[in-house]
């Protein structure tokens, strides 16, 4: 009675193993650097970037994942070309009136990008210590009083964090830690329209 249990079973376990080596590349078979080639090595060790775009309401509208290495402005401006927010007459809206973000966006490249696009940035500048501010920067040129709205930015941040495989990059390929980020704001949406 063992043999017969057997043959099956070694059967199944061939078939399956044909089955998946005509259907999936080799090296997602093989193990690979953990993480995958899109994780870098950050200021708190190893991980991923979550980049948001939010709207007035904190609301999600675009994201990116980037490695940890990669610098705050590269992927701001494939996000706004992504933002398509629908009215109930007339084209989507594309382009938001202004942009607030933090001191990690401060870059004149971005800021001269943003204005091309007729959006305003909002952004403080970055302070180092012992360096001169530079000729024609006013030093109260900011405005504080519309920065005040970052705040929904970081409780969008934290309504992420509620999430565990957002919170911690476990995955090994970027493709599926994006797709738990993506279902992270989608229930982030769901939960706040359907309250």
């Amino acid at each position: 009675m063992g043999e017969d249990l057997v043959c099956p079973l070694e059967f199944a376990r061939r078939a399956t193993e044909a089955r998946l080596g005509d259907s999936l590349a080799g090296r997602v078979l093989r193990s690979g650097k953990k993480g995958g080639p899109h994780v870098g090595y950050g200021r708190k060790g190893k991980g991923a970037t979550i980049h948001l775009i939010a709207d007035g309401n904190g609301l999600p509208l675009s994201m990116a994942v980037t490695a940890a290495t990669v610098h705050e402005t590269k992927p701001v401006l494939a996000m706004l070309d992504k933002i398509r927010v629908h009215r109930r007459r007339g084209r989507p809206q594309q382009r938001p009136a202004r942009l607030i973000a933090d001191r990690g966006y401060d870059s004149m490249p971005l800021r001269r990008a943003l204005r091309e696009r007729n959006i305003e940035p909002i952004i403080p500048r970055r302070e180092w210590k012992g360096r001169k501010r530079r000729p024609g920067r006013p030093a109260g040129s900011f405005a504080v009083g519309r920065y005040q709205g970052r705040w929904k930015i970081e409780r969008l941040n934290a309504w992420m964090d509620i999430y565990r495989r957002v919170a911690v990059c476990w995955d090994r390929t970027q493709t599926a830690f994006t797709a738990w980020v993506t279902l992270s704001c989608i229930l982030i949406c769901m939960n706040n329209i359907l309250r």
